[in-house]
């Protein structure tokens, strides 16, 4: 088949039309090989040449999308293969690995950190976000754990911060445990910051519901 057009289309591809076709190529692979009207390539020829093109798109645009944050492995993947293919995903996202710019555990552990100290998010519901973006969960756990040293402390900085009158009924008490609940807490890490708060408001001499 014989290239009949060579014509820039984005920043970083022509578009390469052929008798039969169009393909859009990275410039770097239009400009190595020499591609130009009257060329003549083969079928195989021309697959070859896609698959250089999406293996190289495929890896330039997961540059730039780990340059404007960070990704867990899978999350970045599932984010190429729209545009790129499996197999181009694949072998970008590996190249990264083995550079080091993608690193699963290092991922989580901010992201989690992240997720502590801005949501006060712990527990079962950090292992859920963390899941989310692709995190193993065996993974996710280990660094929930990591990061739930003091649960107790954290969720009683919750109450006091957002729900200061959780105690003044019992309606006010289940909307503070709900929320304690969705953000990973369990029974008795929010039945001991309760009674936390409990008695830090008795030793202010301030009224209390009693549970």
């Amino acid at each position: 088949m014989r290239i009949l057009e060579v014509a820039r289309r984005k920043r970083h591809c022509y578009a390469v039309s052929t008798e039969t076709e169009q393909v859009l190529l990275d410039v770097d692979i239009v400009e190595e090989y020499g591609l130009r009207p009257g060329v003549q390539l083969s079928a195989a020829q021309l697959q070859a040449l896609i698959i250089a093109s999406n293996n190289r798109r495929a890896l330039n645009k997961a540059s730039f999308l780990l340059s404007r944050r960070d990704y867990a492995v899978k999350e970045l993947l599932l984010k190429l293969i729209p545009d790129f293919g499996e197999d181009a995903a694949q072998q970008a996202v590996d190249q990264l690995c083995d550079a080091g710019a993608l690193d699963d555990r290092k991922f989580a552990q901010f992201y989690a950190s992240y997720l502590s100290e801005t949501k006060k998010l712990a527990g079962r519901a950090l292992v859920f976000e963390l899941t989310k973006k692709g995190i193993d969960r065996a993974l996710a756990q280990e660094i929930a754990a990591e990061l739930s040293s003091d649960p107790v402390a954290s969720a009683l900085e919750i109450v006091r911060r957002k729900y200061p009158d959780c105690l003044e009924d019992e309606r006010a008490l289940r909307r503070l445990q709900g929320a304690l609940a969705r953000r990973g807490y369990g029974y008795d890490e929010i039945r001991s910051a309760v009674q936390a708060y409990r008695e830090e408001q008795q030793a202010d001499g301030k009224g209390a519901f009693d549970e």
